[in-house]
């Protein structure tokens, strides 16, 4: 017994330490306490999977830093070394090559999930810029990390890319030759990459702590529903941390898989051939998480036009936020986005096998299509398909007016407890609130929305739930009413015996202001109710309606404060 307090006084000494210290409350609010809504699946945890592969890249990358050398005649030598001399260094460098592959898998699933959900809207959109530069950054790190090892590969990959650079006007080719640091790549070149590819990486750990402090201080996370989480939330911890550990021991066992059964299969033979400026490989080609890129860069004749055109694609999912003009976040509950989501997808494939083809018919002409495909979809396709829902959605709501007919619509007038809509169809229930509709599917269970401009809690089920929900809380605020009235009518009567009036006396001003105001609510959620009651007299006959206790009689004793209601 002893032995156990002691183990709680030690819990509760550490825990307080957390909620104390400067540096580990903030661990506390982020990884401990932080609430989160309760319905997130697991396509929330690419984040702490991404954050596990920066763990491990960094870890190992600063291990390999330790043994290479950054020289044209030695780089290609000292991996050799690495790999068969160093001590476990087959490991450290297959866990950093293979880690990098996995890190942009889970980058495009990242990115999908937040296309998915909408997670690029208001307010969100700080969070969404963060990712896409931390994205374009990671971009630019496998670039230069590619070009370490310099093996053929490697070499023809840097002269390529970086020479396009030289599609730049006037400054074009002397941007290149400061890249070089020469004519062509050379140890100047070697040595500035291996420079930059060891510190962007800390750079990329500032910029996910930012892209975190922006997403747990704008909303926190959003949830598959596209609504507000923050009618239930539970702690970080345990819950979510036991959740993202379940994809953390699968990922490693996937990643084992890769590393120690074969760990090359997604490199390129070429670069395990030294490399030699005076031959060059049948097909230059990036890693494979590069090809859409790349085959979006070939499918352009003119090589300004090409550069322009892969910088775009990468940068014109910041575009998101703009072009989407739906009125609900996420496509969850719209069919037409959905089908343009997967096409976008089955698109984005194409175009990284397409990336690894040869420059020749029919695949310039695919890659064209596919590449017109691709930015139709962020400019032309979302926005047209936003607005054509919308419209589906206003039309439907517009056509079904009629109680009787398919769709029951309940409307709480403005300044009322519920300031939205709620229409009850047959497949879907739809909440307009403030112009914006939110369509939850009728087979789920009961789901809560909150508006954003008060306390108003729409329940999102049938009418009779909507009076479940409003009457409890009418109750509530007219009991809190007679109460003080009561109080009102006891301090009046007392101050009546004691013949020393009430007039100016602060504590019963106070107590007044209290109860005027509560009556007001009272009588707010009175009309909220008996809004939504008439429309239920509508369709059945034998409801009855809820009295209305406000018209209620004051108490004995309440008689100078009757008057003044």
């Amino acid at each position: 017994m002893l032995y156990v307090l002691i183990k709680i006084q030690q819990s509760t000494s550490y825990m307080r330490i957390f909620k104390s210290h400067p540096l580990l409350k903030l661990v506390n609010s982020y990884l401990i306490d932080s609430p989160q809504p309760s319905n997130l699946s697991y396509l929330w945890n690419f984040g702490s999977l991404l954050g596990f592969c920066l763990v491990i890249q960094i870890v190992t990358g600063v291990t390999l830093a330790m043994h290479y050398t950054p020289s044209a005649l030695e780089a290609f030598n000292s991996i050799e070394h690495i790999m068969r001399d160093v001590n476990n260094g087959w490991l450290i460098r297959y866990l950093h090559s293979n880690t990098a592959s996995a890190f942009f898998f889970l980058v495009y699933l990242h990115i999908g999930r937040g296309l998915y959900y909408g997670s690029y809207r208001a307010p969100r959109t700080l969070v969404w810029v963060l990712g896409t530069v931390i994205f374009l950054l990671m971009i630019i790190t496998a670039f230069l990390g590619y070009v370490l090892p310099y093996g053929q590969m490697s070499l023809w990959g840097a002269t390529v890319i970086t020479n396009f650079v030289s599609a730049v006007p006037w400054i074009g080719q002397d941007i290149v030759e400061f890249i070089w640091g020469g004519f062509s790549v050379n140890n100047a070149t070697l040595n500035r990459f291996f420079a930059l590819h060891f510190v962007l990486p800390f750079i990329l750990a500032a910029l996910v702590l930012m892209h975190l402090i922006a997403l747990h201080e704008s909303a926190g996370s959003g949830n598959p529903l596209g609504i507000s989480g923050n009618y239930d939330r539970i702690p970080f911890a345990p819950y979510f941390i036991f959740k993202d550990l379940i994809t953390i021991f699968i990922f490693i066992v996937v990643l084992s898989v890769f590393v120690f059964f074969m760990p090359n299969v997604l490199g390129d033979s070429e670069n395990y051939v030294m490399a030699n400026p005076m031959q060059t490989p049948p097909s230059i080609v990036p890693e494979w998480y590069l090809l859409p890129f790349y085959a979006i860069l070939r499918s352009i004749p003119n090589k300004l036009l090409g550069v322009i055109a892969m910088l775009s694609a990468i940068l014109i999912i910041l575009a998101m936020p703009y072009t989407d003009l739906s009125r609900s976040r996420g496509i969850q509950f719209r069919p037409l986005s959905k089908i343009a989501f997967y096409i976008f997808v089955a698109n984005f494939l194409i175009l990284t096998v397409l990336g690894a083809k040869h420059v020749e018919t029919p695949f310039i002409e695919l890659g064209q299509i596919s590449t017109v495909l691709y930015f139709s979809h962020y400019l032309i396709i979302v926005p047209l398909i936003s607005l054509l829902e919308n419209s589906l959605i206003e039309l439907s709501i517009a056509n079904n007016n009629n109680v009787n007919k398919e769709y029951t619509v309940l409307r709480c007038g403005s300044g009322s407890l519920l300031t939205a809509i709620v229409v009850q169809g047959t497949a879907y229930t739809y909440v307009i609130v403030r112009g914006i509709v939110y369509a939850v599917p009728v087979v789920a269970s009961v789901y809560l929305l909150h508006t954003d401009h008060g306390s108003a809690t729409v329940l999102l089920r049938e009418w009779h739930t909507v009076i479940d929900v409003l009457l409890p809380r009418y109750q509530e605020l007219a009991d809190a009413a007679f109460d003080l009235a009561d109080s009102i009518s006891s301090m009046e009567w007392q101050r009546t015996q004691d013949d020393n009036g009430w007039d100016g006396d602060p504590e019963f001003n106070a107590l007044e202001s209290r109860y005027q105001a509560m009556y007001q609510r009272a009588q707010d959620a009175f009309t909220s109710l008996r809004d939504i009651e008439i429309r239920i007299m509508g369709l059945d006959s034998d409801y009855v309606p809820t009295p209305n206790r406000l018209a209620f009689s004051e108490p004995e004793g309440f008689r100078p404060f009757a008057g003044r209601l």
